[in-house]
């Protein structure tokens, strides 16, 4: 115990060399450790069929012309993603229903189910008029962009 009144400095900077290790263990033992969790949850889209990438390689006026094409429909693909919140809303209001109501439960995920297919079915529709448009070198860029983001055979 003496030479720790004769040496408290290099008692001191051990401590400190101590905690440092373990906050710097601790770092990089939370960066090995695998993520838990439900992590993003992504629903399918017509946004699938039509990547980000793909138009990040056309020319800037191509590129215009066909984001122009969705945007003509972005105010029907808002109005739906609404429609599809309060589809939602009603399935939350049926669960939080006392007494339970089983009917009520299948009409508003009913409802909800309908509404997905026809923001799908509006999506895929839009989609498939751009697709349409697109040069046969266009497609094979397309083509490689779905795969990419669907991690298929020839993702790069």
């Amino acid at each position: 115990m003496n030479w720790l009144k004769a040496n408290w400095k290099s008692t001191l900077l051990v401590m400190s060399l101590a905690i440092n290790l373990l906050v710097i263990g601790m770092v990089v033992a939370h960066g090995f450790m695998e993520k838990r969790g439900p992590g993003r949850i992504q629903a399918t889209s017509w946004s699938q069929l039509l990547p980000r990438g793909f138009f990040m390689q056309l020319e800037d006026d191509r590129r215009q012309a066909l984001l122009d094409e969705l945007k003509a429909h972005n105010s029907n693909f808002r109005k739906g993603r609404g429609e599809l919140r309060n589809r939602a809303a009603a399935v939350a209001a049926a669960l939080e229903a006392e007494p339970y109501d089983a009917t009520l439960m299948a009409v508003a995920i009913t409802q909800f189910g309908d509404e997905g297919k026809r923001l799908m079915d509006e999506g895929s529709a839009v989609a498939l008029g751009v697709i349409g448009k697109l040069t046969p070198e266009e497609r094979k860029i397309l083509a490689a962009e779905i795969r990419k983001r669907a991690g298929g055979p020839g993702k790069q």
